[in-house]
């Protein structure tokens, strides 16, 4: 799919990763996710990996539905909430100013 659609895909899941646009099929190709059928042509299956900073492949996915569920699933059990902290106990230094000796959540 082009770029404009992945953008939209991105936004639409909220994903916080990159995707590539393979217009020309080239990694399609050597990812081996080319379908030759005979006397119609060639066609790319849409699937799903994920590919470490390193290279290499962690993750891989054959169904675009199956893919986005496990993406979904995964970021719900991975949510980190965001904490705010208060200080507390103020105590004055003897340097002068204040300090704290406790936070809250």
């Amino acid at each position: 799919q082009d770029l404009s659609s992945h953008k939209a895909f991105i936004k639409k899941l909220g994903l916080e990763f990159p995707l590539i646009s393979d217009d020309g099929g080239a990694v399609a190709k050597a990812y081996g996710a080319q379908i030759k059928i005979p006397v119609v042509g060639t066609f790319t299956n849409r699937e799903t990996y994920l590919i470490d900073p390193e290279g290499t492949i962690r993750w891989k996915d054959k169904n675009v539905q199956s893919a986005i569920d496990s993406v979904s699933a995964h970021r719900a059990s991975t949510h980190t909430h965001k904490h705010t902290y208060t200080r507390t106990h103020p105590l004055r230094r003897a340097g002068g100013g204040l300090g704290y000796w406790g936070v809250a959540l």
